[in-house]
């Protein structure tokens, strides 16, 4: 499990866990403030903001949870 990571981290350790998980799922969601102060404090997105470009992500299932939280 990884919590907040920064895209660049993630994308450089894909490879190497790839192979022993089964499956791999990231969620997002859109106006998560912790996320959004950890973005302005390093200076690039994190990897669970929704406008992050993830779709680069083969074999990463995304769910958007934007509309779920925002109901709640």
């Amino acid at each position: 499990m990884l919590l907040a990571p920064d895209i660049g981290i993630f994308e450089r350790i894909l490879p190497r866990i790839r192979h022993v998980a089964q499956s791999m799922t990231l969620y997002v969601m859109s106006g998560d403030r912790p996320l959004a102060l950890s973005a302005q404090l390093h200076g690039y997105p994190r990897l669970g903001e929704a406008r992050s470009d993830v779709s680069t992500f083969e074999g990463v299932e995304v769910i958007d949870l934007s509309d779920f939280l925002a109901r709640a």
